[in-house]
């Protein structure tokens, strides 16, 4: 005859090998997305980013990613330029 302990162990035993694989499951996702996200960013092309088509609210914000032949914009400069793009459009 088992054990009570025996016992309780195979009772929780699928629940908790389930936890494990959905925790598992779940986070190898995130890591995917994280990795290989679904949206294509606009790319910088001669220090100009022309992100017209991008829906900021649906798409979320664009990351900078410089490469070796160009730097990163800082805050400053992106908010003078998008303002610069705004006057273009408005008038």
């Amino acid at each position: 005859m088992e054990s009570l302990h025996d016992a309780l162990i195979k009772r929780h035993l699928a629940p908790l090998l389930l936890m494990c694989g959905v925790f598992v499951v779940g986070i190898s996702v995130l890591i995917m997305n994280w990795i290989e996200p679904k949206d294509t960013y606009p790319i910088a092309i001669k220090g100009e980013l022309d992100a017209t088509g991008w829906d900021f609210s649906q798409q979320g914000v664009i990351p900078l990613a410089g490469n070796g032949n160009s730097t990163l914009m800082s805050c400053s400069s992106l908010i003078i330029l998008l303002n610069q793009r705004l006057d273009q459009c408005n008038g």
